[in-house]
């Protein structure tokens, strides 16, 4: 390629990237973020801005408080009965320390509102020590979803559209499904209210002491863009009508993870993504610097390959894994390593000691991971009877890495 010629390329390929760049700036394009940004001030599509107004209107100023610290440094306080706990954000990052003060908050006769598309089911197990579940999800650009009736039936169902510049855009509705640990014990505790149409389930009340604890799982039905039409409106007021008393606490301090441990972080990067323009800038930036790349950078000559001669490794292959199991105590061989392979993740990815295995270590990792206590009992329990059999027989060794997989498959 000539140098006139790689010049012209240059400069052409530069003002394609500032007119792409001029386009994604426009008043047209920028005018709404419509990144799920539960921010209290935000007044962007799926901000908070009006679901928090409504509900301090709804308390009065002097019946809202805002809280900006450790839940412990407030909802403690035993004087607080009859009151509102309310959290919406797309993640709740709840410690262990937060689920035994919601606990007990909750028994003393007040009520928490948790919207969130985050799993919370450990704040239920702690609650009932028996009931369990998980969160699924199904995707599709629209969602319809209502109130369950006295007799069950699903009314003023409201239709959601997942809309982002304007058209609608596939997106993954959570749904729950729960259960309870031991056959005999029911889930009297929990009711449902709300529902999609499909029968999947979204919102929740789990008794608790004297108080309820409220989980719905689409939090962007509450968001700006939903709020402003009445039919948004009148089913977020259908949801809240199962507040009991005017004084609500927002939590405004649980939507970052870690804040109690390590304080707010600066994210310079973060930053920069989190503002279109700036963010427009870097990838200008980083698109000169690919430009520049492929055409300062390339070699005069071309490169030869080395084409390295071609081998049929297929038979090594199959003889390496086949001496796996064929060789004498295999299967136990196995066991071993793979509930070794279990413990070093308990430690790697939730930071437990897998030094004494007692009551406190099922429970903790039980809370951390959202797997049932007794699974991961079985899963214990069961490496270590198969350690002491002289045999391990494949039937054996299939069951247990079932055991294992469950919990890979279906833990946080």
């Amino acid at each position: 390629m000539q140098k006139g010629q790689l010049i012209k390329g240059t400069l052409g390929a530069l003002v394609l990237l500032l007119l792409i760049y001029a386009y994604f700036n426009t008043e047209r394009y920028n005018q709404y973020d419509w990144n799920e940004k539960y921010e209290k001030e935000s007044k962007s599509p799926y901000g908070n801005y009006m679901i928090y107004e409504l509900l301090k209107s709804y308390s009065g100023k002097e019946n809202f408080t805002v809280l900006d610290e450790p839940l412990g440094a407030t909802l403690l306080d035993s004087s607080l009965v009859g009151t509102n706990y309310v959290f919406k954000g797309l993640n709740s990052y709840y410690n262990y320390g937060d689920l035994k003060v919601l606990s007990e908050y909750v028994n003393r006769g007040n009520n928490v509102f948790i919207l969130s598309n985050d799993d919370n089911f450990g704040l239920i197990y702690h609650m009932t020590e028996s009931i369990d579940g998980s969160l699924f999800s199904f995707e599709d650009s629209v969602a319809y979803l209502g109130i369950l009736d006295p007799d069950t039936v699903l009314m003023d169902v409201t239709k959601v559209n997942f809309i982002v510049n304007w058209r609608p855009t596939l997106y993954d509705w959570n749904y729950i499904e729960f259960w309870s640990e031991y056959e005999d014990v029911g889930t009297e505790e929990l009711t449902v209210l709300g529902k999609y149409t499909n029968g999947d389930i979204n919102f929740i009340k789990v008794s608790h002491g004297e108080g309820h604890f409220y989980y719905h799982t689409t939090p962007i039905a509450f968001s700006n863009y939903y709020l402003k039409e009445e039919e948004g409106f009148e089913y977020a007021k259908n949801v809240f009508n199962f507040m009991e008393g005017q004084k609500i606490f927002w939590d405004d301090f649980n939507h970052t993870p870690n804040q109690q441990e390590s304080g707010p972080k600066s994210n310079p990067l973060q930053y920069i993504m989190s503002q279109p323009p700036l963010r427009w800038a870097w990838y200008l930036l980083l698109a000169i610097g690919l430009i520049y790349l492929l055409f300062y950078t390339r070699r005069k000559e071309r490169v030869i390959p080395v084409l390295a001669t071609n081998h049929n490794t297929s038979i090594e292959f199959i003889e390496t894994i086949s001496s796996l199991y064929m060789q004498p105590n295999g299967n136990f061989k196995i066991v071993r390593h793979k509930k070794n392979l279990f413990l070093d993740y308990i430690r790697n990815h939730y930071f437990v000691s897998t030094k004494e295995i007692d009551e406190d270590f099922f429970k903790t990792v039980s809370l951390k991971s959202g797997i049932g206590k007794d699974k991961i009992e079985r899963i214990i329990k069961e490496g270590d009877r198969l350690e002491f059999i002289s045999e391990v027989s494949d039937e054996n060794l299939i069951s247990y890495h079932r055991l294992t997989e469950y919990f890979y498959q279906n833990c946080k």
